[in-house]
């Protein structure tokens, strides 16, 4: 099922969108699917609609492809004006509820095409892209970047792009970004709160984040078992420009290995400020850095990534940023800092349900 609630020029209607409604001649869509087919269906009608389109998603499984071939399972190209926002977790007969759980929604791609697609065509520095609140499995795209997730400007165009409570997980990349890879030429970029997990990659197995103009957040983001296939290249590239202000902060980065077995956590290019990550290895200059650190995460196990109540990663984050806040749930919608600090990477630590000992030890 798929319920376009109301491009605005449609004045009966008992929708929830009165986006950019004042603006003369411009259109805008709320989209509620259910199903890969009626996903493709809202993708093609943001296509074609000029204005700012919001996508939600119910909670299921979406894919994996209907059609096996070289292209993403949802790819769209952005003109100016043609914001786009999608998210996961709602529920309801018009998607008037919604979980925050991102591992409730999951787009898989069953190693056969990356999941999305996404081109800003020319003239498009106010394009704004916000996607949140899902789970992007096993995307791959055997020649190129981004096996899960592309975003590129076109030409050296630009956009702002938020992505937040993301869980990417076992994508592959023939070249860089296993996960994710955005290019942009100017914009806000805003990696908040997100899980990058087992994801493979020649360079970059995580993501490759290359913002020519424009400041870059990497906040709050577990970047965990990522693989590169060559001997010298890490999880993690955000390459930024020296004027511009780029922060990676608050990050678990852990295991993640080149070809040989090192630790290769991330490469910092440009100006960036590194602050309050626990991560092994490192390569680039900082601008600053502080209060990062190398003990053991303290999760559950490697496949868990609760934290145990002495982890080191609990209450050691920062909020104070300039121009940024970190992310105010986590990847299972629990909000954000749960102690006297926001703690390091995706998840916050939660105190289990129930009673004292309710481990039959009372």
């Amino acid at each position: 099922m798929i319920t376009a609630c109301c491009p605005i020029r449609w004045r009966a209607w008992a929708c929830l969108v009165t986006l950019l409604a004042w603006w003369p001649g411009v259109e805008a869509a709320l989209y509620c699917v259910d199903s890969a087919e009626t996903m493709r269906q809202a993708i093609n009608g943001a296509k074609a609609s000029p204005g700012a389109d919001e996508i939600r998603m119910k909670s299921g499984i979406y894919g994996p492809p209907i059609v096996s071939g070289p292209d993403a399972q949802y790819d769209l190209t952005l003109a100016s004006g043609n914001d786009l926002t999608i998210s996961g977790g709602w529920s309801g007969a018009n998607c008037t509820a919604q979980t925050n759980d991102a591992a409730l929604t999951l787009m898989d791609g069953n190693q056969q095409d990356r999941i999305f697609d996404i081109g800003v065509s020319g003239g498009s520095f106010g394009v704004t892209i916000r996607i949140s609140n899902l789970m992007l499995f096993q995307g791959r795209d055997v020649g190129n970047v981004g096996g899960c997730m592309r975003i590129q400007g076109y030409q050296g165009v630009g956009a702002n792009v938020y992505l937040e409570r993301l869980i990417f997980a076992e994508c592959t990349a023939g070249q860089r970004g296993g996960a994710l890879a955005v290019i942009t030429q100017s914009g806000h970029l805003q990696i908040k709160g997100n899980r990058f997990v087992f994801n493979t990659a020649n360079s970059e197995s995580a993501a490759y984040l290359n913002n020519v103009s424009g400041n870059t957040y990497f906040i709050n983001n577990s970047v965990i078992g990522n693989t590169t296939l060559s001997p010298v290249w890490p999880a993690l590239t955000t390459a930024c420009n020296l004027i511009d202000y780029c922060l990676v902060a608050n990050n678990v980065f852990w295991n993640n290995v080149d070809a040989n077995g090192a630790n290769r956590d991330a490469s910092l290019v440009g100006g960036q400020s590194l602050h309050n990550n626990r991560l092994d290895a490192y390569s680039g200059v900082p601008t600053s850095a502080a209060n990062n650190i190398s003990a053991d995460p303290g999760y559950h196990s490697f496949n868990d990534f609760d934290v145990h109540a002495d982890s080191p990663l609990r209450n050691a984050g920062r909020s104070d940023f300039p121009f940024v806040s970190p992310p105010s749930l986590d990847l299972k919608g629990v909000a954000r800092p749960g102690g006297a600090a926001i703690d390091i990477g995706a998840q916050e630590f939660n105190e289990p349900e129930g009673p004292l000992f309710a481990n039959q030890f009372e």
